[in-house]
């Protein structure tokens, strides 16, 4: 568990503990009898300056010389009436405060923890002030301090990591061990954990490979990879049976067979999978799709409302007047589409005036409504902001919308206020983004939609698909029950960008020319990948110069390895743009370093502080917080940014929610745009040389895009437009659906007449 100690004068001088995220320097007091160890960082659920005992013994490192190695470690359970008092009225205990804790110390005495420990909750009632409830909460908080170091030491010999043994216990608790030793591939259900990382551990435990357990969580393995990495909703069941064979026998002596794994998907079915013409999908998803057609279908079989053509026309004048502005026949027909249908869909490339369309929309709209409540929504937090700029409307994230929740601790939803049961109460819904928005989230607006409100769709389809499985916005497109407009006119102010123009140029799989003299585009030609991050540091310094700052360029990377992969192209960034000095407070998350200055991206929602996913921000400030611990008083470290004017503070263990944003991925930048983008374009990334992605990086830049890299590079990707089919089955339900619904109309009409 510990790496690089130092022994000197047969005392341990430091330790430093590393695991993924964090390093920690670690004080030592050695005796003859223990080693205890002041922390100055948290690690596992143990406090700064708490003292623990470590088990273990002496070895030699070829490297660092004598090393304990730990092989585990108890947190000392207090013994004195005043260590007793501060732990219990610690924020560790809930429930129970100083008076509490001496009434509990006085009555039971200084074997007050281990009293607790055995006799549970009844130890404490009849105590003044604790009534059942009270006492099963303080009980179990003296059991989850003191029974979760244990757990973590016996599982710890199998090669479970700690910060899972603690996730797993949350949901298990006492049961812990009995249920992971018996099925350990249960760690499959923590975000992260994979299923060859809980098969070594089911070896270690003596678990058959012939094991059913085994068998079935392979198949979900399987199952929930392919869909989640890949946008799928289901996979073949041969496909599925084929796969897991291959991981299941990779290295085993005893072999799985077919039969058996077939046999494992029939006794998951209806539980956690379903079947359905030999496509096997995860149950949620199966679900979203299947619920999510019928309510599409419902919502635009529900009586509409008459709007008279002339009134139409009459409206649109009005707007064009009062807005100086000329709409063309396409953007008016979109109007029109829109009004008349319950559903819609607006697509069209860049410059072909979504917005204008949108914002005549919302404004003839409320002329016929003008009581109506309209919500205006998109998928990431930079995307809202920009509808809301553009329409004058107040916009939010689809989540914000929603009241979404989430807990970190296991990195799961913990749903949504709104819902099939809480409907929103909107009369009109506008969705921006729409490329982006996967299955659940699709799922989840209309289910909190009512049955007779008005929907809007707005989207490229040309851009890359949602992250998550589903490609909804495709699959509505393909269906023609759904009205859909897609503009084609390129309007003038876009028609002078090179950036539109050689964008959708791309898009029809055409090259394209550079007038460097416009100034708006630029291609340089570079060949290796060194010589590329060269000139997009001196691109990043050169637009600095000229008065724009870090806020205002966004490099962006097809990729996050590599010398020009988002991770390398921060890492320089960082230190040309803002180097280390000693004036700017900094501090290391593992081997990552966040400075005051830094450009920062978030990488998870967190609605209750109005950030979200792909939200870039500065850090203003790092510092230390007081905060009461079961020691007394101590100190945190938190680093307070700003995103576009939000200001938030993250605490050391959401440092993982945030990453250095000076380079971020195309697939982050996806509803954002910014002054200027500088985009690599390398043979070295061929994989993701897709003209999609580079569409969607080229469309993000709103006054200058610059591109370096290979002109072979830029000729595949163009080329390429090979966009991996994703399996997936909506458009299939939706026409279903209207083709019953047309079956019952006839057969009506037959027995009518």
């Amino acid at each position: 568990m510990f790496d690089n100690c130092i022994e000197i004068e047969g005392y341990i001088k430091k330790i430093i503990y590393q695991n993924e995220n964090d390093m920690f320097m670690i004080g030592v007091l050695q005796s003859k009898e223990k080693t205890e160890i002041i922390f100055k960082g948290n690690i596992f659920g143990i406090d700064k300056d708490e003292a623990i005992i470590l088990h273990g013994k002496w070895e030699n490192h070829t490297k660092y010389g004598k090393q304990l190695h730990v092989e585990r470690w108890e947190r000392p359970i207090p013994r004195t009436k005043d260590k007793i008092i501060a732990y219990l009225a610690s924020p560790y205990v809930k429930g129970c405060g100083k008076k509490q804790a001496l009434r509990i110390v006085n009555a039971l005495g200084e074997n007050t923890i281990e009293i607790i420990m055995k006799e549970k909750e009844s130890a404490l009632i009849g105590i003044k002030g604790i009534g059942k409830n009270k006492a099963i909460k303080i009980a179990n908080c003296v059991l989850e301090t003191y029974e979760l170091q244990n757990i973590i030491g016996e599982l710890s010999l199998y090669g479970v990591h700690p910060e899972w043994t603690i996730k797993i216990y949350k949901k298990y608790q006492h049961d812990t061990i009995h249920k992971l030793k018996k099925n350990p591939y249960l760690l499959t259900e923590i975000k992260g954990v994979s299923f060859p990382e809980a098969d070594e551990i089911a070896q270690n435990i003596g678990i058959s490979p012939l094991s059913g357990y085994r068998i079935g969580s392979a198949v979900h393995y399987i199952l929930n990879h392919y869909c989640f990495a890949y946008g799928h909703c289901y996979l073949p069941e041969n496909e599925l049976i084929e796969k897991t064979l291959e991981i299941l026998n990779r290295n085993s002596t005893e072999k799985v067979t077919e039969i058996e794994i077939r046999n494992s998907i029939y006794n998951l079915e209806e539980k956690t999978i379903i079947i359905e013409n030999h496509k096997v999908f995860p149950k949620d998803l199966y679900t979203y799709e299947q619920k999510l057609a019928k309510k599409i279908k419902y919502m635009m079989s529900t009586k509409q409302e008459y709007y008279p053509e002339n009134k139409i026309d009459l409206y649109i004048k009005e707007y064009q007047l009062q807005n100086k502005i000329i709409l063309g026949e396409e953007q008016k027909q979109a109007i029109k589409t829109v009004l008349k249908n319950n559903i819609s869909i607006l697509t069209g490339p860049a410059g072909t005036g979504k917005t204008t369309v949108v914002k005549a929309i919302i404004d003839i709209y409320k002329k016929f409504h003008p009581k109506h409540n309209i919500s205006l929504s998109a998928p990431t937090g930079r995307a809202s902001r920009k509808l809301q700029e553009t329409t004058e409307q107040f916009a939010q994230t689809n989540h914000k919308l929603l009241g979404y929740k989430q807990d970190f601790d296991n990195g799961k939803s913990d749903g949504f206020e709104y819902n099939e049961n809480n409907k929103l109460g909107y009369d009109f819904y506008v969705i921006d983004e729409m490329s982006m928005v996967d299955l659940h989230m699709a799922y989840s607006l209309f289910s909190a939609f009512e049955k007779t409100a008005k929907v809007l769709m707005i989207g490229d389809p040309n851009q890359l698909p949602s992250i998550n499985p589903g490609n909804v916005l495709k699959d509505l497109l393909e269906n023609e029950n759904i009205p859909s407009i897609n503009l084609t006119e390129i309007y003038r102010q876009s028609a002078n960008s090179q950036i539109i123009v050689n964008a959708n140029l791309v898009n029809q799989g055409k090259g394209f020319l550079v007038d460097h003299t416009k100034e708006d585009m630029f291609f340089i030609n570079k060949i290796a990948p060194e010589s590329i991050q060269e000139t997009i540091i001196q691109s990043v310094q050169r637009f600095l110069s000229l008065g724009y700052n870090v806020s205002d360029i966004l490099v962006l990377s097809p990729m996050k390895k590599g010398v020009i992969g988002t991770v390398e192209l921060n890492n320089v960034l960082q230190e040309i743009l803002n180097p280390k000095s000693s004036t700017k407070a900094e501090i290391k998350r593992g081997n990552k370093i966040f400075r005051e200055g830094d450009k920062i991206i978030q990488m998870v929602n967190q609605a209750e502080k109005g950030i979200y996913n792909g939200d870039i921000g500065i850090i203003t400030k790092i510092g230390k917080q007081k905060v009461e611990t079961p020691t007394g008083e101590s100190e945190v470290d938190f680093i307070e940014s700003d995103f576009q004017g939000i200001k938030t503070i993250h605490f050391k263990e959401e440092w993982t929610q945030i990453e250095l944003g000076y380079a971020i991925t195309v697939h982050k930048s996806q509803g954002g745009q910014a002054p200027i983008v500088i985009m690599p374009i390398s043979n070295s990334h061929y994989r993701m040389l897709l003209r999609n992605l580079l569409y969607t990086g080229m469309t993000r830049a709103e006054k200058k895009l610059v591109l370096i890299g290979q002109q072979s590079a830029l000729k595949t990707a163009i080329e390429n437009n090979q966009i991996m089919k994703r399996n997936t089955e909506l458009t299939e339900r939706i026409s279903k659906l209207f083709q019953l619904s047309e079956k019952y109309m006839q057969s009506q009409k037959l027995s009518n007449s």
